[in-house]
């Protein structure tokens, strides 16, 4: 378990790469070290191989940002 100051030295660290989740969770990639996923309260988890591929693709999609008008109109 990684603390909010602890998750903003990862990026300090020489080849970790950092990337922002539509759900607000980051996906940690660092050199010789598994794959994590951390999400708001600083909790590490390990994803599976497939789940890994799957979050890498999400995190280069592009989402709009819902209007406000949206919500009124859902059913």
């Amino acid at each position: 378990m990684r603390h909010q100051r602890q998750m903003s030295n990862y990026q300090r660290l020489a080849g970790n790469r950092i990337r922002k989740l539509p759900d607000g969770r980051r996906l940690v990639t660092a050199f010789n070290q598994p794959t994590k996923v951390i999400d708001s309260q600083g909790n590490e988890i390990v994803p599976s191989p497939s789940e890994i591929i799957a979050l890498k693709l999400i995190s280069e999609m592009f989402f709009p940002r819902k209007f406000r008008t949206e919500d009124r109109f859902a059913a």
